[in-house]
């Protein structure tokens, strides 16, 4: 499984003043998109967990399509680079972001890249909540 997240500075200019204090815009659409099997697309909002599946204020859609599942897989696999980060866990089990850069070169972030102290220090205290079984 790959995992990636959209770089927030490569928002289009006219929207990159919505940007919340943590990088989201509280207007913006999100979706988590899949393919499994060749087969089959997932692609919504819902987010896997209990407290969406408790409170249902998100969706989504499973499609049986191999072509559909084909071109998103292959879209994805031409586009997604220079988009977003490709985020994984390095040998400590520790978050990691690394960026395809236009020449091809490869860099390692530590930290969530594009953010500044003050958002990493709200996001680690928004952490300590104890809000884990909502999660």
């Amino acid at each position: 499984m790959e995992l990636y997240e959209l770089k927030a500075d490569d928002a289009p200019d006219d929207r990159r003043a919505d940007l919340g204090l943590l990088g989201s815009s509280s207007a913006s659409l999100h979706a988590k998109t899949f393919t499994t099997d060749g087969k089959r697309v997932y692609a919504g909002s819902f987010n896997l967990d209990p407290r969406t599946v408790s409170l249902n204020t998100e969706t989504g859609s499973a499609i049986e399509s191999a072509n559909l599942a084909s071109d998103i897989h292959f879209r994805f696999e031409d586009g997604i680079l220079p988009l977003a980060y490709a985020v994984t866990l390095d040998k400590d089990e520790t978050m990691i972001w690394r960026e395809t850069r236009p020449d091809g070169s490869v860099a390692t972030y530590r930290q969530d890249p594009g953010t500044n102290a003050a958002e990493r220090i709200a996001v680690t205290v928004i952490g300590w909540l104890p809000v884990q079984w909502l999660l």
